[in-house]
């Protein structure tokens, strides 16, 4: 995905407010392609995610956020009992746009 450097400059905008906690990281892994790209795996994912929440996921930005962190879970990424905090940012308009979240 080329030089990407979101993760040198949030850390540089928390140094900068005089936030130095490192428990914060970014995980880069779950693009999926790039923007607006998608595949099968993701689209049934956001279809099981929607069946069993009844919560919509656009497959621009939640679906990947959600997909990322459900891999993580499984992977044992987090301690059991940690708390994890998503934050659903819309985007549902772009839903238009695949037929098979219509």
């Amino acid at each position: 995905m080329g030089n990407f450097s979101l993760s040198a400059d949030v850390h540089q905008m928390l140094k900068n407010k005089s936030c130095h906690n490192k428990s914060w990281s970014i995980k880069l892994d779950y693009h999926f392609g790039g923007f607006a790209k998608v595949s099968p795996v993701l689209l049934d994912f956001i279809g099981n995610f929607e069946q069993r929440h009844s919560i919509k996921l656009d497959p621009i930005y939640t679906g990947k956020m959600l997909y990322g962190i459900y891999a993580l879970i499984k992977q044992g990424f987090f301690k059991p009992g940690q708390k994890i905090i998503a934050v659903h940012t819309g985007g549902l308009q772009g839903n238009r746009g695949f037929s098979a979240l219509k």
